[in-house]
This record gives structure tokens, C-alpha cells and sequence, in this order.
């Protein structure tokens, strides 16, 4: 998965997204550090606790190459988690931790960032979004080659 994140130049990747069927998330806050120190591994998380506190930020995702929208989400939350060894974490995130942490969260529950974004911020990416729709449509109606 971090193979995958690398090569399309992400932070954050949940298996969702590579077509595996896990709650697993990975990520490098630190993309431009590609070292394993920086690297994170979540199994099975779950969101324990949000702030009441939100703020509303620029968010990309591999799932729409190129579009960018604003999205509002809670400033900190408490998460719980399995690591790679099968040992339970609790850890409160903050900051890019916390946004890269909900943005992939969501993938996980089925979730996209466009879902969670406004009317207006809709508007600004809906050229772009009819763009993918139709690079995906005319790639999913083509012929099979049997």
C-alpha cells in the first residue's frame, strides 16, 4: 500500500482504494521524509472521540487525480487502532495527523471527501468532476477484449 501511496505522490491511503477488503490505513504525514520512522500503519481504527472544534481546509485525493475542495472536519480526535504487531494504540491527533487521519477513515466507511464538502465548493469543482466521470465512463464501456 505505501508502494502505491508513493507512486501517486499521497500521503494517505486506505486499502478501500487498492481494492482490499481490510480496515487498514497507511500514511506519511511526512511525505517528503520517506523514511519507515515516519510511516504509520492503522488496523481496525476507530474513532473514539471528536473535538467540537473544526476547521475547514484544502483536501486532494488519489480517488479524484487533480480536484481539490475545501472540507470541514473536527480539529483533533481520539482514535483507537491495531499496529502491525497486533497491539492496541489510543492516540489523540491533531493538525495534519488528524485530517489525513478522518480523510482516510472515511474511505474506510465508504465516505469521500466530496461528500463532506459544501453546495459552493461543489460548484467550484463540478467541471472537473464531470471531466473524471467521463474519462471513467468511456474507460468502463469499452468492449471486453475476449
Amino acid at each position: 500500500m505505501f508502494k502505491a501511496m508513493y507512486e501517486n505522490k499521497g500521503i494517505g491511503l486506505s486499502a478501500p482504494q487498492v481494492n482490499i477488503s481490510k480496515r487498514i490505513i497507511v500514511w506519511n504525514a511526512l511525505y517528503e521524509k520517506r523514511d519507515e520512522k515516519n510511516e504509520r500503519v492503522f488496523i481496525n481504527p476507530l474513532i473514539v472521540q471528536e473535538s467540537a472544534v473544526k476547521n475547514k481546509l484544502i483536501e486532494g485525493c488519489l480517488s479524484f487525480p487533480n480536484i481539490e475542495a475545501k472540507v470541514e472536519r473536527p480539529a483533533i480526535v481520539s482514535i483507537s487502532y491495531y499496529d502491525i504487531n497486533g497491539n492496541k494504540h489510543l492516540k489523540i491527533l491533531k493538525g495534519i495527523h488528524a485530517r489525513v487521519f478522518q480523510h482516510e477513515y472515511d474511505h474506510l466507511n465508504g465516505v469521500l471527501f466530496i461528500d463532506r464538502i459544501t453546495q459552493t465548493e461543489k460548484q467550484k469543482i463540478k467541471g472537473k468532476l464531470n471531466e473524471l466521470v467521463r474519462e471513467y465512463r468511456a474507460e468502463f464501456t469499452e468492449e471486453p477484449a475476449i
